[in-house]
């Protein structure tokens, strides 16, 4: 019994990929979808090494993450909280790129996570808020987390919908599209290329719908994105750019 000390609080972010059998029925008859999901689970299992930039690289080495079938599970100690949250909105977005719906929830509890085995609290925890909370397509945070947020983070990466609950805004996060160098070379914002593809997916989601159920996930999250076009057109960036931006200069200034 080496590994006591394993079962421990730890942060735990459970996702779930909204349809995933309609996916999955799909996939026989559509090449292109299938290249789409394998391309977007391979880049969940390459986060760890992700980097932002040359100059300033975040290592998250300390993120266990397991997908298994059509469920995302991501946790860390403790005071490794932004980065739970950051992978999690990092996988909704890449997923949303490729019309993919998530759900999730993030919160903290008693958890062994090593190499694949996962279980306790905290991920039942976690599977509770996304199951019996998040409802939308959206990946709520447990109130009891919030106050291990400083408001930078809340402010650049939630919101806080109108029923009170703060979830991760996939559509803060700076990821563009596979292409995104070629793109700008040709002239194109792949910020707007981005945004003009999700809303493309959802339009269809919508028109092509007669589950009620269905129909408001797809609009809530219409809703989500609208605002997000409106505020990117003013600014021209999104929040975490323009923070992003700040530390490039005070890196440089050292």
């Amino acid at each position: 019994m080496k590994n006591k000390s394993s079962y421990a609080e730890r942060i735990v972010g459970f996702l779930d990929i909204l349809g995933f059998k309609e996916i999955i029925n799909k996939l026989e008859h559509n090449p292109d979808l299938h290249e789409q999901v394998l391309y977007a689970l391979n880049k969940m299992k390459e986060y760890k090494t992700y980097s932002m930039s040359r100059k300033i690289k975040t290592a998250l080495s300390k993120l266990e993450i397991s997908v298994f079938s059509d469920s995302i599970a991501i946790s860390s100690k403790v005071n490794n909280i932004f980065d739970v949250l950051w992978a999690s909105g990092w996988i909704q977005s890449h997923l949303l790129y490729v019309g993919i719906l998530v759900r999730g929830g993030i919160s903290i509890g008693p958890t062994f996570h090593q190499k694949g085995i996962l279980y306790g609290s905290g991920l039942v925890k976690a599977y509770e808020i996304e199951s019996n909370i998040a409802n939308y397509p959206r990946v709520v945070i447990d109130p009891v987390l919030l106050n291990k947020l400083t408001d930078q983070i809340k402010s650049v990466f939630t919101n806080t919908d109108s029923d009170g609950f703060c979830y991760i805004d996939p559509f803060k996060f700076a990821v563009n599209p596979p292409n995104a160098t070629e793109l700008a070379n040709d002239g194109y914002d792949p910020r707007e290329v981005y945004f003009n593809k999700v809303k493309k997916y959802i339009d269809e989601a919508i028109a092509g719908t007669e589950n009620l159920n269905h129909l408001a996930k797809w609009r809530w999250l219409s809703n989500k994105l609208t605002d997000a076009m409106s505020l990117y057109l003013v600014k021209g960036k999104l929040p975490f750019d323009q923070i992003f931006d700040k530390m490039i200069k005070n890196a440089q200034k050292k």
